[in-house]
């Protein structure tokens, strides 16, 4: 149902890869914790603790976008 893009980059090819008609929503991660930004990083080739730092952005949007699903399912439209 959800398409998880790392960067806008990314999300742009996901956009036009997809078949006229898709039903499934095509996102940024980083849309699920906008305090980390939009893009998340490539860790390779930032600072020493970029590794840790990508960790930390994609746990909290993983748990953001965790709760909301459930959220959904609770509580569907």
């Amino acid at each position: 149902d959800v398409i998880l893009a790392m960067d806008r980059g990314h999300l742009r090819q996901l956009r036009r890869a997809a078949p006229p008609g898709a039903t499934a929503r095509i996102e940024l991660l980083l849309d699920h914790a906008p305090e980390h930004g939009r893009d998340v990083p490539d860790p390779y080739y930032g600072a020493g603790d970029g590794f840790e730092r990508v960790l930390d952005m994609i746990e909290a949007a993983g748990a953001n976008l965790l709760a909301a699903l459930h959220k959904n399912i609770a509580a569907p439209d």
